[in-house]
């Protein structure tokens, strides 16, 4: 399909895109840049100035910073996307690339470790500087080390075991449960060791010691 620019590229996206659903600048960016072979930067401050002008003429909502929607106007209002799962989307992918993940109470339930739903959710994320809305039920944690799509399910598990044994659990054996996740996800037990070593207290490897070889040898 030719485009005559920029310009219309970016508002037949906005035009395909369903009412209420959010949309990231770094996405459209880059979109941009595939689609007419420009660097990425050249694409993203294009898509600024473009998706600025567009929310100044009212066809498209800011949400926060680097995200717009497409409102639609009803007799209740304007409609607009969940923020929170928006957020958490924001927080935790970033194109093809893993950037975050839940931790806390919401992984702990995830898991099987507590029933309780907390109210507020916590997310490690590589965007933790970022400033959130006061609407969002949203605790931004700093990770240990910069996260990506081959390592975040193994800092996931490692930020809960370094909480042990001050986290409240409904279990009757968490440690159990926490070995069962690993198993489940198919963690490789070197690497866990390796990066709990390099990134973490050391009672927090001896504890993740207990959860492997312990459990194994009770089922040896």
């Amino acid at each position: 399909m030719e485009y005559q620019g920029y310009g219309k590229f970016i508002t037949e996206l906005i035009e395909q895109a369903p009412y209420g659903t959010a949309m990231f600048t770094e996405e459209v960016a880059k979109n941009l840049s595939e689609q007419f072979a420009i660097p990425l930067d050249h694409a993203k401050k294009v898509t600024n100035a473009n998706l600025k002008r567009l929310a100044d003429k009212g066809v498209i909502e800011r949400l926060q910073s680097g995200i717009y929607y497409k409102a639609l106007d009803t007799v209740f209002g304007k409609t607009k996307p969940n923020i929170d799962a928006v957020m958490t989307r924001f927080l935790t992918v970033s194109g093809e690339e893993i950037i975050g993940y839940e931790t806390s109470v919401s992984f702990q339930n995830s898991i099987g470790l507590i029933t309780l739903m907390p109210r507020m959710k916590e997310i490690v994320t590589n965007r933790h500087r970022n400033k959130l809305d006061k609407k969002c039920h949203i605790i931004l944690r700093r990770p240990k080390t910069e996260i990506n799509k081959d390592n975040y399910k193994y800092l996931q598990l490692l930020d809960l075991v370094d909480e042990f044994p001050s986290v409240y659990t409904d279990a009757e054996d968490p440690y159990r449960l926490l070995n069962e996740h690993l198993v489940k996800q198919n963690l490789d037990k070197l690497k866990l060791i390796v990066l709990a070593k390099k990134y973490y207290p050391q009672k927090t490897l001896l504890r993740l010691l207990d959860i492997i070889f312990e459990v194994e040898y009770e089922t040896a």
